[in-house]
């Protein structure tokens, strides 16, 4: 886990959806929560708890994020489930 949680972005997936690979989780920060590449420290994937962590450059990159997203996010996996 990361030492330093600060500007950091969790997310987490339902245990009983399919699993999700590292494409697809880029794809999806990218696509659906909008997270440009140059805006994002490092990205660490807890594969047994099914968390996303997104470690921002900064605090504003982080906060243009949350206002955009405003709580829960869906993610649409390739067999429907959401």
């Amino acid at each position: 886990m990361m030492c330093d949680i600060q500007n950091t972005l969790v997310f987490s997936f339902d245990i009983y959806t399919p699993s999700i690979n590292a494409f697809q989780i880029h794809e999806w920060l990218d696509e659906t929560v909008h997270i440009k590449e140059d805006e994002v420290r490092v990205i660490q994937t807890d594969g047994p708890l099914r968390k996303e962590y997104v470690k921002f450059i900064s605090s504003e990159s982080m906060m243009r994020v949350l206002q955009h997203i405003q709580g829960d996010i869906n993610f649409h996996h390739v067999n429907g489930e959401i």
